[in-house]
């Protein structure tokens, strides 16, 4: 698998997460207005600055940033002595900083969740290596200190009975109510 296909796996694997976080703000019992963001995929490298993106979902006003990590880890319990945020340049160049970063876990029920204004200040950059992407990525990642880690259980019986979401053309939640 060349880069731009493991890059379109990924980008069409997110919305899953997206929607999933997207649901829960939704119902979590507090009034939450919510709009998961349409992407387009970049047809080659050269053009990739034509397709990013204004973020994964705009929770009350707020640029909200999903992902769903490939790594099993449970509520209250990061396994590593470092929270690894972003990479450093698709946040520098963001001309909107995202509010809050959702980290799923491998089963997505539960998220590790960095509020950016409250801990940025505790922030730092490392040279990390992405194993994962073909050829092995080497970039400049924020990470931080696990104990700035906020938890939040996602998707857990309290969401029961079953929920139905209708989407728009472009991905803004319409309705939602029980099934």
């Amino acid at each position: 698998m060349d880069r731009q296909q493991h890059y379109d796996k990924r980008l069409r694997g997110s919305s899953l997460s997206e929607r999933l976080v997207a649901t829960w703000m939704l119902l979590s019992g507090k009034e939450n207005f919510v709009m998961v963001y349409n992407k387009t995929i970049s047809p080659d490298f050269e053009h990739r600055m034509d397709h990013v993106d204004a973020g994964d979902l705009r929770v009350n006003g707020r640029k909200v940033e999903v992902k769903h990590s490939s790594r099993s880890f449970d509520f209250g319990d990061w396994p590593f002595n470092r929270f690894f945020i972003c990479n450093k340049n698709s946040f520098d160049r963001a001309e909107e900083k995202p509010a809050f970063y959702f980290i799923l876990n491998q089963q997505m029920n539960v998220a590790a969740v960095v509020d950016v204004h409250k801990t940025i200040q505790y922030w730092t950059v490392e040279k990390v290596s992405d194993n994962d992407r073909p050829g092995g990525d080497n970039y400049l990642a924020y990470n931080l200190p696990p104990e700035h880690i906020l938890w939040q259980r996602i998707g857990d019986e309290s969401l029961e009975p079953a929920y139905q979401m209708t989407f728009s053309k472009d991905m803004e939640i319409v309705s939602c109510g029980t099934v």
